[in-house]
């Protein structure tokens, strides 16, 4: 699901408008690239002082969906991050 809303605000849950953007997911998976480490990590939190401040370089995304029967399609990609490192005000 996507929600939009044309006034940003911090209720991100409620309002605006909802829209489906796909059906039949069997699995989402995310995982980040740590340049320090040099490894895929399954988590980014930047509440904990390893990572505060800081975006990861890539990102691997696998998407598998429910197909007729048993039948499954699997995608899988990475996207770079262009801003790993917060803007500080």
């Amino acid at each position: 699901m996507r929600r939009s809303q044309g006034v940003i605000d911090d209720r991100p849950d409620e309002g605006g408008r909802t829209e489906k953007l796909i059906c039949g997911v069997k699995k989402l998976e995310l995982k980040f690239w740590d340049d320090e480490k040099e490894e895929w990590v399954p988590d980014w939190d930047t509440d904990n002082k390893e990572y505060e401040f800081k975006l990861p370089y890539r990102v691997k995304i696998l998407l598998v969906l429910a197909g007729e029967g048993e039948k499954e399609f699997k995608f899988e990609t990475q996207a770079a991050i262009g801003l790993t490192t917060a803007i500080k005000f």
